[in-house]
């Protein structure tokens, strides 16, 4: 059906004889039926390359994005993939005014719908950003919150990454009220950062430190290069792992957080600091692109690549599994390839499959440990595009990468062979994660995006979602997400997270942890400030040239996951323990701790972590006895206490402790416990985000207490114990 641009009345009330008129509920919408202003502007931008097309049909107007380069001006004629016009630009901005005014006091709210969308995209209304494109469906915006006001005519500026994807509009509009539709799909004004205003130290107040800065470097002994201290600003415990005269640098953890790389300090090869052992690990060999990686599987195994060759370009490409702790290396695949050698990558999956490719050519290698013999590994696959950054996705079922030096992205399905335009939905560095990443859309929001996105429809529109809403800038670069996916972990870059290490809580981004600033003095590949989480996100890694050339550092973030469900029974003269592990991948094993008073007066009876769930001990003396378990860290790092297990002591007093460390902001938990006498104490743990948790401490006989778990904030497994508690 054919639809005319309406233009209704623009104000409040006005009257008619005696009769007063309501304002309409639309002041002014764009249906797309017509769209020749956004044609002609789709050829002449305001800025950037003009749009790959501009079309409608069915009221939906849909504007496709050119190839734009990486490096606009460069030009490959030897590459027919390679964008014409090689200036393409990274985005393309067009412009469409309109010829009449609205009063924004009385129709404030911007409302659209998208039916489809490939490509990212931004609104702005008069030179102010909004919201509303950042996925698709209906959304609206109150711009009044943006400080739009009064009697203006619009100016509706489109912005567009040029990744050769689309975005469809079937409609605009400015009304005076939501309906229901629309009332659910108004993006609110978002939540302001608290400002920490925390001092920087060039070099964290280490003066001993900073007067031997510019020295030549020797050998230490084992630890000589350590040193630990607390940063002066934040709080948090920093550990400063090396000392090398050259820069340290490429810090990975493997899957158990038990070792990780640095490099740069051999001349052929890399070390790899290992917990267990406190020592670090030569290993000869690897190569400067394809640089060794950790086993997904297996956390003492390395996959490294070597090049033999024989007539330029000709060469043999062998990978060996490496375990670095016992030395031994074995094949894990070969192959031969007259690839030009730009840059070789590699990386890996889940499931311990391996990719490497090689970089402005079309040809990759798909490696599969799995197959038992060693010939068949590596298959060849001749991609329809040159590559930048290749990968497995999707399970491992497509491999995904960027149509070399441009930000056109694609998917191609290893069993049919089929192509898919990818969607980028964020622009800017972003964080990203096992199955989502986080990146910016606009200066104000973060977006939670689905890993390896491909283009949307209204019915997908959930595969990219508000994370964060602020009202203020937030800069931040890269990152990545825990893998437990509790944190984003990042460094500021502006305003009061500037030069800092910073944690988001995914569950809620108004929690930030401010864990220390960086103090590195340049951004480049051997000393980026990027922050480099371990397995559990209890510390974060970066090098830092703060004293001499850059050196790792490892901020501690928090405790490492307590164990849970612990129980203690006498067998005997002996007590035997069993508890449930943590969830989480950074355990080496478990310390005991006794203590014959309720929550004090604690002495491990195990030094040495234990590395099975369960423990009997022999040495248990007589009479009442509590324990609790902590979880040990291959660092050294240990948990918090469990909850506390008792033995023979159902008639004596018992401590509780409530701590408040999950960074929400929820109302306070509280535990009652009613008295013989009627009278009721409460145990009340007040979530205060980052100025930590307030803790009080209630004692009363077992017997004359019971508790009461309405309105109880804490884990299950805790309440579980809980609930096991003698009550009358």
């Amino acid at each position: 059906m054919h639809r005319t641009p309406v233009i209704l009345a623009l104000c409040s009330v006005f009257t008619i004889g005696a009769a007063a008129v309501e304002v309409p509920r639309i002041g002014w919408e764009e249906p797309f039926d017509q769209p020749t202003a956004w044609i002609a502007a789709a050829a002449k931008p305001t800025a950037g390359t003009p749009m790959a097309s501009a079309a409608a049909a069915g009221g939906v107007l849909t504007l496709t994005t050119v190839c734009g380069a990486l490096f606009p001006g460069t030009t490959h004629p030897e590459w027919p993939e390679w964008p014409a016009e090689g200036g393409r630009s990274e985005f393309t901005e067009i412009a469409v005014t309109t010829d009449v005014e609205v009063d924004l006091d009385v129709h404030r709210y911007l409302c659209v719908r998208v039916p489809a969308k490939s490509a990212y995209a931004f609104l702005k209304i008069n030179g102010v950003g909004t919201k509303v494109l950042y996925t698709t469906g209906m959304h609206a915006q109150d711009l009044s919150e943006l400080g739009l006001k009064g009697r203006q005519h619009l100016t509706l500026s489109l912005s567009f990454l040029n990744t050769s994807g689309a975005l469809s509009l079937d409609w605009l509009r400015l009304v005076r009220s939501l309906d229901d539709q629309e009332r659910a799909a108004l993006i609110g004004p978002g939540m302001v950062l608290r400002e920490e205003r925390l001092g920087a130290h060039p070099y964290h107040g280490l003066e001993a430190m900073n007067a031997r800065a510019g020295r030549p470097c020797h050998a230490e002994p084992l630890g000589g290069e350590w040193c630990v201290y607390t940063e002066p600003d934040t709080g948090a415990e920093i550990w400063k792992m090396t000392a090398s005269p050259e820069n340290d640098c490429r810090v990975s953890f493997n899957r158990d957080g038990s070792a990780f790389t640095v490099s740069g300090r051999a001349a052929n090869g890399f070390h790899i600091w290992d917990w267990p052992s406190r020592s670090f690990k030569l290993m000869v060999g690897g190569l400067s692109d394809a640089s060794p990686m950790f086993s997904a599987t297996e956390p003492a195994s390395m996959i490294v690549a070597e090049n033999t060759w024989f007539t330029r370009p000709h060469r043999r490409n062998d990978l060996f599994r490496c375990d670095f702790r016992s030395g031994a290396k074995e094949p894990l695949a070969s192959f031969e390839t007259d690839a030009p050698w730009r840059v070789q990558e590699l990386t890996g999956s889940g499931s311990g499959k391996l990719l490497f490719g090689f970089r402005e050519t079309p040809e990759v290698w798909l490696i599969d440990p799995a197959i038992a013999d060693i010939s068949r590994r590596a298959r060849q696959i001749i991609l329809p595009k040159r590559l930048k950054a290749s990968h497995l996705c999707h399970g491992d079922q497509a491999i995904a990468w960027y149509n070399c030096y441009t930000y056109e992205g694609w998917q191609m399905d290893l069993a049919t062979g089929e192509l898919v335009l990818a969607h980028t939905a964020t622009v800017g560095h972003g964080a990203g994660g096992p199955e989502r990443s986080i990146g910016g859309y606009g200066p104000d929001m973060k977006l939670l995006v689905e890993n390896d996105l491909t283009p949307q429809t209204e019915a997908d529109a959930d595969r990219v979602r508000i994370f964060a809403n602020y009202r203020q800038k937030v800069e931040v670069d890269y990152g990545g997400i825990s893998r437990d996916g509790r944190w984003m972990v990042t460094d500021g870059t502006e305003g009061d997270l500037y030069a800092q290490h910073l944690m988001f809580a995914i569950g809620d981004p108004a929690s930030v942890l401010h864990i220390c600033h960086h103090n590195t003095s340049r951004n480049e590949w051997s000393t980026n400030t990027y922050s480099t989480p371990s397995p559990d996100a209890t510390k974060l890694a970066w090098i830092s040239d703060q004293f001499d050339d850059g050196d790792v550092y490892l901020a501690i973030t928090g405790r490492p996951a307590a164990p849970t469900a612990v129980s203690a029974n006498r067998t005997g003269a002996a007590v035997r323990l069993i508890w449930t592990p943590p969830v989480a991948r950074e355990i080496s094993g478990y310390r005991i701790y006794r203590s014959q008073q309720s929550g004090c007066g604690y002495r491990a009876v195990t030094v040495p972590p234990v590395v099975a769930t369960e423990f009997t001990d022999t040495a248990a003396p007589a009479g009442p006895l509590f324990y609790a378990v902590a979880m040990v860290e291959p660092s050294g790092l240990e948990s918090r206490f469990s909850a506390e297990a008792g033995v023979d002591a159902a008639d004596r007093p018992r401590t509780f402790f409530l701590a408040a460390e999950s960074m929400s902001w929820s109302a306070p938990a509280r535990l009652a416990f009613r008295t013989a006498g009627g009278m009721v104490l409460v145990l009340a743990a007040v979530v205060l985000g980052q100025q930590g948790g307030l803790r009080e401490e209630v004692r009363l006989a077992a017997s004359h207490y019971r508790l009461d778990a309405s309105s109880l904030l804490v884990s299950p497994d805790e309440l579980a114990v809980l609930k096991r508690l003698p009550q009358t």
